[in-house]
């Protein structure tokens, strides 16, 4: 009997530990509770906004490609400036406001510029191209209404530029968006799905020495998306440049001898087989495919009967 009492006086004894322990966690549980409360309550919009002050971007910089020279030094393919408009899907406070200033400044709809938006998004703080190679006035009207129109910015890039229009089109190529196909194999150099890829010609046989490579900065914006500081910087390389056998004035001797009907010309050194002119008929201007290319323009060469895009000098089955 009295072992029985003991124990009996034992389990009540640790009973009464037990509760105590108990009560100590739950009230330690209850505290934690209450600060979560407090922290994500209380203060949430508080650390909301700091969090937003302190976010971390990495803005990518395509590099500028390679210029391609003739024999004698003339300049036939070079870059200039284009000024694009990007949106931070992320950063905008009110898309419908932000969707409806935009249209205003491009003379659109705002329901146009929500399915560029929407078409294009792959994150909410990757930019999206609403509108690319706008004209200086379109820029400046941007950068005047920027600071009430957060997640909106103007980024500035190279764009492909072939001095000699048609001549010598098919020769030097055309530029175009990677293909899925095309960023699989290139994914391991640093290519994205935004980049431009040589379709034909020079373009095509020489991007990789033509593509150069791309740079980043790392920069710290604040609540509305502005740069706050500049945390790295990593220029790009540009590519390198191309001198060709070719001679430019010949080049031109041979197209106009086409008389701009179907037909190929070329011109070889006797020597040693380097191509002095190499004339395709009918041409076209390369021009016309730099994004943001006209589709209808696009679409027409696609189409023309006479196969513009065809360089007869490679492609055709014309007797020497």
């Amino acid at each position: 009997m009295d072992q029985v009492r003991a124990f009996q006086d034992e389990n009540f004894f640790m009973t009464s530990s037990m509760r105590g322990i108990a009560f100590t966690v739950l009230c330690l549980f209850l505290l934690i509770i209450g600060y979560l409360w407090y922290l994500q309550v209380m203060q949430g919009d508080e650390y909301l906004r700091m969090a937003r002050s302190n976010r971390v971007r990495i803005i990518r910089k395509p590099a500028p490609r390679g210029l391609i020279y003739d024999r004698d030094g003339e300049l036939l393919v070079d870059n200039r400036p284009s000024f694009d408009v990007e949106v931070v899907p992320g950063d905008v406070e009110d898309m419908p406001s932000c969707a409806s200033s935009l249209g205003k400044i491009f003379g659109r709809a705002p329901g146009w510029v929500r399915e560029r938006i929407r078409s294009q998004y792959i994150s909410a703080y990757l930019p999206v191209t609403v509108q690319g190679d706008v004209s200086m006035e379109t820029m400046l009207a941007i950068e005047e209404r920027r600071p009430l129109m957060p997640g909106v910015r103007v980024g500035v890039y190279p764009r492909r530029r072939y001095l000699m229009g048609s001549h010598a089109c098919h020769l030097l190529g055309y530029l175009g968006m990677i293909s899925r196909e095309e960023l699989e194999q290139r994914r391991p150099e640093g290519y994205t799905q935004n980049d431009l890829f040589g379709k034909s010609g020079v373009e095509k046989s020489c991007e990789r020495f033509l593509a150069g490579r791309a740079g980043a900065d790392g920069i710290q914006v604040d609540h509305r998306g502005c740069l706050d500081r500049v945390l790295f910087r990593e220029e790009p390389r540009s590519g390198c440049a191309l001198y060709l056998t070719v001679q430019m004035k010949t080049q031109r001797a041979a197209e106009d001898a086409l008389g701009g009907g179907a037909g190929a010309v070329v011109a070889l050194d006797p020597g040693n087989g380097e191509i002095i002119a190499m004339a395709s008929g009918p041409g076209y201007d390369p021009n016309s495919f730099v994004p943001p290319a006209d589709r209808e323009i696009v679409a027409s060469l696609m189409t023309d009967e006479g196969r513009p895009l065809m360089n007869r000098a490679i492609q055709g089955a014309y007797s020497p």
